[in-house]
């Protein structure tokens, strides 16, 4: 074989392996041109052979290296791939989810893209704007609305008398279309709710629950009354609340006052001093944690998430303190919390399983 010919075929061989390289990104395939690159090289005479071997060596070191990049590329491509379709699988946070039960039984799925209604002599969003399907709403005396939130959703509602209401996930808030004619001002809560009322002395607002009322003249503060929780807890912002049980007993209202709760459930009631923003955080749109167990803070978790929560391990002995938005996907809420080296999450689908370490 002459040196011109051995130099072609080098120079082609070394093409194909370029090529090869830049299609299928991998370095086995430029393996094997180099192999066949190696076998011409030796089969020319010894005067040339020297000159080609050089060469080759120098094309041998060029493709590993590049080789190597293009490798490392793959795999970089193959992770963001990967994140990104794990962040397609990941559960996205709640948002303005409700329906509205009408007084004759007609049920109205409210906008996602309001966040509010307001009851007046018309149905409307908080906006101002209006749905056509409200125009046939009946807003008299007596004739009772239901706003009913999903888990994963919550929503705010302007009663007519003025009375700010704020809905949180999995709950409802029963109330009258107007208040005119009434000596109080009673609405129905299961859920968990957040009041800023309207004053009015002649006209006692009352939040009933299952176990308790809670009458107000004007007043900032938050009622949880889950049916699946055992207690009841009301929380004052500002002003001053009477919280009576339900227990067919005689016992006097009690007074709660500005960052205290009222607490009912398991046979025992009592009132404590608390850190308010623990207990309207999510009315404000974030999560806040101080010193909860694992169960205390997936209960808020999974409530705005949608999750079916189960456990392994010991969940009383470790405590979690913290601050995040609502506004995150779940995989960030998670990750905040395995920080800590306490705990271990699977999910799959809208169950999430729990390890404590």
């Amino acid at each position: 074989m002459q040196q011109d010919d051995a130099e072609q075929i080098l120079k082609e061989h070394w093409d194909e392996c370029w090529s090869d390289l830049h299609e299928d990104g991998y370095p086995p395939i430029a393996n094997e041109r180099l192999e066949q690159i190696y076998e011409h090289v030796i089969s020319t005479p010894p005067q040339t052979r020297s000159r080609l071997l050089l060469r080759w060596s120098v094309a041998a070191s060029i493709l590993l290296a590049v080789g190597v990049l293009f490798g490392y590329h793959i795999i970089q491509k193959k992770d963001t791939r990967q994140r990104e379709e794990y962040v397609a699988q990941d559960i996205l946070p709640g948002g303005n989810k409700a329906t509205l039960t009408l007084a004759d039984g007609r049920v109205i799925t409210l906008r996602t893209d309001k966040n509010g209604l307001i009851v007046n002599d018309m149905l409307s969003y908080s906006d101002g704007s209006s749905d056509e399907r409200f125009s046939t709403a009946t807003i008299t005396t007596r004739q009772h609305l239901t706003l009913n939130t999903p888990t994963g959703g919550n929503y705010q509602v302007t009663l007519r008398d003025g009375t700010k209401v704020w809905l949180n996930a999995n709950s409802s808030l029963t109330y009258p279309a107007s208040f005119a004619g009434q000596s109080h001002r009673k609405v129905i809560l299961k859920g968990e709710a957040y009041f800023e009322v309207a004053p009015d002395k002649a006209h006692p607002f009352v939040v009933s629950t299952d176990d308790q009322d809670v009458q107000v003249l004007g007043t900032h503060f938050n009622v949880s009354a889950f049916p699946d929780v055992k207690e009841t807890r009301t929380t004052l912002v500002e002003g001053l609340v009477e919280v009576r049980p339900k227990n067919g007993t005689t016992v006097a209202a009690t007074k709660i006052y500005p960052n205290e709760q009222f607490v009912l459930g398991q046979g025992r009631q009592y009132k404590q001093v608390v850190e308010v923003d623990k207990f309207i955080d999510w009315k404000d749109g974030y999560f806040l944690f101080r010193d909860d167990s694992i169960k205390e803070v997936m209960r808020k978790v999974a409530n705005w998430y949608a999750l079916e929560v189960s456990y392994t391990g010991d969940t009383s002995k470790e405590r979690f303190n913290g601050m995040i938005s609502k506004d995150k996907p779940l995989s960030e809420v998670l990750k905040m919390l395995e920080q800590t080296g306490t705990v271990q999450f699977k999910i799959q689908d809208q169950s999430l399983h729990i390890r404590m370490k």
